[in-house]
């Protein structure tokens, strides 16, 4: 199983490097002096230092018929799910700790805090939610048409964001004000170990219904 982590190491380290060095950037310096944004800019690094190593290593895997040769080595498919399942999680891990870390060391008001807490810890794990679900879909259609689905499916919630925002254009104030509260109301106690136990639960499904003969 290490020897599998190993193939895949490099894919999510250059991502995590390339994201904490910007975070480091943003959080440790008056560059941006505005912690509503740093929160903004490190919640938005969390989707690519989760989810981006996951699309990149896949779509190589389908290049190069990945599966194909994993198939005929004497390897389960739950060994091989579970090297999957190890980076996505030791970055997802890393990547809280490094962040909450610095937000708790810059942010002075406690409820900004907290909104800031709630917004890392929020998208951070919708990312890795999203990227076991991802997985299932590869292991089971292929990366070829999961890419289909996952462009459609971009597409499709970028036009019921616009469509959204655009008939609550007289609301804005008091969305922000409700995701303000969804997000101080997090609880990273509940969110992280819960988010954690769904990823593990879908790579579990992905492995019993893992198809890599592609």
């Amino acid at each position: 199983m290490l020897a599998l982590v190993n193939k895949d190491l490099s894919f999510f380290l250059w991502f995590a490097l390339f994201a904490l060095a910007i975070v480091g950037i943003v959080w440790s310096t008056d560059l941006v002096d505005n912690d509503v944004f740093r929160a903004g800019v490190t919640s938005a690094l969390s989707i690519i230092v989760v989810m981006m190593p996951v699309l990149s290593l896949e779509q190589r895997e389908e290049k190069d018929e990945g599966y194909r040769f994993l198939r005929s080595l004497p390897v389960g498919n739950a060994r091989v799910v579970a090297a999957k399942a190890a980076l996505p999680l030791a970055v997802t891990a890393l990547w809280l700790a490094v962040t909450l870390s610095l937000a708790g060391s810059r942010i002075v008001d406690p409820v900004g805090l907290a909104v800031a807490r709630g917004a890392i810890v929020d998208v951070t794990m919708a990312a890795l939610v999203v990227s076991g679900c991802a997985y299932v879909l590869i292991f089971t259609i292929g990366y070829t048409r999961f890419a289909v689905i996952f462009g459609v499916g971009l597409v499709a919630l970028g036009i019921v964001n616009a469509l959204l925002l655009a008939g609550a254009r007289g609301n804005a104030q008091a969305l922000v004000e409700d995701l303000v509260g969804v997000l101080r109301g997090s609880d990273p106690r509940v969110v992280v170990p819960g988010g954690a136990l769904f990823f593990c639960a879908l790579m579990a499904a992905g492995a019993r219904a893992a198809k890599y003969e592609r």
